[in-house]
């Protein structure tokens, strides 16, 4: 599909690449400092060091909000990423420590999309997601553009993004060492809507699927979420490989 013209009139888009990619999981109590010490000090810069990403980003729900707890996005310069030779020996050669998080993975999901609209000049502290579907993608990035306008007016957002499944790209980690013992669940050919902010972003989703109306639905709840690290490539890569 054609881009939508905040790729090409000159404004900076909020997402870095045109490819992401969405995980969320849930653990018991008992696993979240594991779970958090290998996932922050040595999974998120081993992600983030590999060749084409170009940003990670960790968050943790809101309480009271709906959704899983925990929740990553990666960034990336396309989805071809998640299908390079150098991204999946990195799969196929998980850490001891990555072996061993994995198996406290509660119902752990995993999407790797393609962006359809991205625009925002920065990334806020609270992050809020909604999984939709529509027979006319392209239909829907244009009514987000429109929308963008009024949603980004609000000086407490940062950004709005809408992204689609590529499912081929999601399934080539299947074949894999790590792929073969996470148990995800199967990604769905669908979209997410998500909206950076200061605060308020739950309202401009919705504020969005009631334009959308028509033109897409709501498979999920709206869910909120705070950030809790950011990591550029760069960065001191720790325990990772």
């Amino acid at each position: 599909m054609d881009l939508p013209s905040a790729w090409t009139d000159g404004r900076r888009p909020g997402l870095l690449g045109q490819g992401v990619m969405l995980y969320t999981v849930d653990l018991a109590p008992a696993d979240e400092d594991l779970f958090d010490l290998w996932y922050t000090h040595q999974h998120l810069p081993e992600r983030v060091g590999t060749p084409g990403f170009l940003r990670g980003r960790r968050y943790v729900r809101r309480e009271g909000s709906p959704g899983p707890r925990h929740l990553t996005v990666y960034e990336t310069a396309d989805t071809a990423v998640f299908r390079s030779a150098e991204y999946l020996r990195r799969l196929d050669t998980p850490t001891p420590l990555t072996q061993q998080a994995v198996t406290l993975f509660v119902e752990p999901w995993r999407s790797v999309m393609r962006v359809l609209f991205s625009h925002g000049a920065a990334v806020g502290r609270e992050l809020s997601v909604v999984h939709l579907e529509s027979d006319d993608a392209a239909a829907l990035a244009r009514l987000v553009e429109e929308q963008a306008a009024v949603v980004l007016a609000d000086t407490t957002m940062c950004g709005l993004h809408l992204v689609e499944a590529d499912l081929e790209a999601t399934q080539a980690k299947s074949s894999t060492s790590e792929g073969q013992g996470a148990a995800e669940r199967a990604a769905s050919p669908e979209c997410v809507l998500l909206a950076d902010g200061v605060a308020g972003t739950a309202a401009a989703l919705r504020r969005v699927l009631d334009a959308a109306d028509g033109v897409a639905r709501a498979t999920s709840e709206v869910a909120t979420y705070d950030q809790l690290v950011s990591l550029l490539p760069g960065a001191d890569e720790g325990g990772a490989r």
